[in-house]
């Protein structure tokens, strides 16, 4: 087995929102006092800055999220969202429950990393930041707080599932049963479009050449992946993704591209791989055994059991957007 490299690249998802966090940032900034007050959780306030930064979190317009207020459907989700994540977060505090601070760092490095492909550099994303007067450092404090909290929620519940071998067998069995895979690979690629015609041919082998320099230039440093997936690849959706595909069934890869991604270790970059539609580049970001599966399920699970437990003995009290109270859930 080869030795094992770490590979932090945020998802789309996330990363679509980043700008928007900024800017939600630089407008909350020196105006915290008068954040109003949209819960409270065993005392500790939830503002409306937290609320509309979930919102971001979701692709939510934050116009429609504050239209109705509580009445309306997806202000009351995010609201409850945030409510658990409170919940969960006082429930690790007061067990002591460590994160990795050193890991939390590397994903926010990774974070601000695409936020400065995304703006065109170092100097554009500081002249961004400059604009609405934020800077680097408190850009960071605003990520690693996240990560924190989004850590610790996690941390408290996986600490609940045990998983045994009579268990993983009757999840196993009920997979297949179901006709789901028994395993997930988390993907990137970079595809250069090279038809089986012009193999063979120097326009060919100018492409080959280049999915090379790639593959070699990303293996020396996979944190450049979605910058140059951004540049290079010619999958129109994959360019606006950065490369990124996601959690997918390996069994649904073309052979070549199933096979390579066999070989491959998590955080690994492949050689180029030929299929039909050109070269790919893949970079595999995680891979899910059956075990990670049932984890993954058991984790929603005791996720949802104990936040009932936690309901059940705390003060909860809901605002309306001019901070009156209109419920509390004790």
């Amino acid at each position: 087995m080869r030795p094992r490299r770490t590979v932090i690249l945020p998802p789309p998802a996330r990363l679509a929102t980043l700008v928007g966090l900024v800017l939600l940032a630089a407008a909350t900034a020196g105006a915290l006092p008068t954040d109003a007050i949209v819960a409270r959780v065993n005392g500790t306030p939830i503002l409306l800055s937290e609320l509309k930064e979930a919102a971001l979190n979701q692709d939510i317009p934050i116009d429609a999220l504050t239209l109705d207020g509580l009445r309306g459907e997806k202000y009351r989700l995010v609201l409850t969202q945030l409510v658990d994540e409170e919940l969960l977060v006082q429930e690790a505090r007061q067990s002591e429950i460590k994160v990795d601070d050193v890991e939390i760092a590397r994903l926010v490095d990774a974070m601000i990393n695409q936020l400065r492909v995304e703006l065109g550099g170092m100097e554009a994303l500081e002249a961004f930041l400059r604009k609405h007067s934020l800077t680097l450092d408190s850009l960071r404090r605003m990520l690693t707080r996240r990560e924190r909290r989004g850590a610790l929620a996690a941390r408290v519940v996986a600490r609940r599932v045990n998983l045994d071998a009579e268990a993983l067998a009757d999840f196993a069995r009920r997979r297949r049963e179901a006709g789901l895979p028994l395993e997930e690979v988390n993907l990137a690629q970079i595809l250069l479009v090279c038809p089986p015609a012009l193999r063979g041919t120097r326009e060919g082998e100018e492409v080959h050449t280049r999915a090379l320099r790639l593959a070699r230039e990303i293996g020396g440093d996979t944190s450049r992946f979605t910058e140059l997936a951004m540049q290079h690849t010619e999958d129109p959706a994959g360019r606006s993704r950065g490369g990124y595909i996601g959690w997918m069934d390996p069994q649904g890869l073309l052979g070549p591209l199933r096979d390579a991604v066999a070989a491959m270790d998590p955080g690994e970059v492949s050689a180029p791989v030929a299929t039909d539609e050109g070269y790919h580049v893949l970079l595999l970001l995680g891979r899910r055994s059956t075990r990670d599966l049932m984890f993954a399920e058991q984790f929603e699970k005791q996720r949802a059991e104990l936040l009932t437990q936690l309901r059940q003995n705390a003060s909860i009290q809901l605002f309306d957007l001019d901070g009156n109270p209109i419920e509390t859930i004790q």
